[in-house]
């Protein structure tokens, strides 16, 4: 709180000093045309004026952005008494143009306004105009080295974003693929479910349908097939397609493969659908 109430009262220091530097300014242009010997006297000191304005409203600038960076505040310490000599110098200043002019200033010979105590206000104005550039100089360094912390630790944050990213990417991804993953296994578990429980309800009996339900067996081998129009609950055209199931007899296994088979016409793409199942069958008694 304290720094805040010492960068105020530099604020307001620099705001009396300019009000006494614009006052100056105004009296100086309405008679620095009167007369040959006022312009030559008049043109210097309102030179010197304008160049400490335009410091003190640097200065009132980096003061008024500064407000809540303390590490910047330390800067302008130094130039406390600077301002103050500066402000009493600005009043001398304007008072003394005031008074000329309030007696007719165009009609003052050289000399009357540059007298002794306004040339020592204006070689305060001189001296305190080094110390204040200076003071503005670091400041402004000492801005441009925060830019640059600032920009390499936003650097860094985007790094690590980016970096972040990746790594939320790349488990996104693996997510997205364990999913896929498991609704392939799911619907594969299905089918094979299905067509277990089909197996398990057919009737083999000699009076099932042979149009629907054909079995062969090779004596030799012992390999067998069975195919079905039937079970259809997987197939893209009901009607067109079947099942077809291939085992060994006696091994205690449904099937080892089975594929859907679709029919080998010109407008229909075949398709076949390998399936690998070991559960034991348990036939239908």
């Amino acid at each position: 709180m304290a720094e805040v109430v010492g960068i105020l009262g530099l604020i307001g220091s620099i705001v009396n000093i300019l009000e006494g530097v614009d006052k100056s300014k105004t009296i100086i242009k309405k008679y620095v045309h009167s007369s040959s010997s006022l312009r030559k006297e008049l043109v210097p000191i309102l030179g010197k004026l304008m160049a400490f304005a335009g410091i003190l409203r640097g200065l009132q600038l980096e003061c008024e952005l500064d407000e809540s960076d303390n590490g910047r505040l330390q800067t302008f310490e130094h130039i406390r008494s600077p301002l103050q000599a500066s402000e009493k110098a600005a009043k001398t200043i304007v008072a003394r143009l005031n008074q000329v002019a309030s007696v007719g200033g165009v009609s003052l010979s050289l000399g009357k306004v540059l007298n002794n105590e306004t040339a020592a206000a204006l070689h305060v104005l001189d001296q305190s105009k080094t110390v204040l550039d200076l003071a503005l100089t670091a400041d402004q360094r000492t801005l441009l080295k925060a830019i640059e912390s600032y920009v390499r630790v936003v650097a860094g944050d985007l790094h690590d974003m980016r970096e972040e990213s990746k790594i939320q990417y790349k488990d996104l991804k693996q997510d997205l693929n364990s999913i896929r993953s498991a609704e392939v296994e799911a619907t594969r578990t299905k089918k094979k479910a299905d067509i277990l429980s089909w197996i398990s309800q057919v009737n083999y009996s000699s009076n099932y349908d042979a149009a629907s339900l054909r079995t062969t067996q090779n004596d030799q081998t012992g390999d067998w097939f069975l195919k079905s129009r039937d079970f259809q609950d997987w197939a893209h055209n009901p009607g067109r397609s079947g099942l077809l199931l291939t085992g060994i007899s006696g091994s205690g296994m449904v099937t080892r493969s089975g594929s859907q088979q679709m029919p080998r016409k010109a407008h229909v793409r075949r398709e076949i659908t390998k399936f690998e199942f070991l559960e034991p069958m348990i036939p239908k008694e």
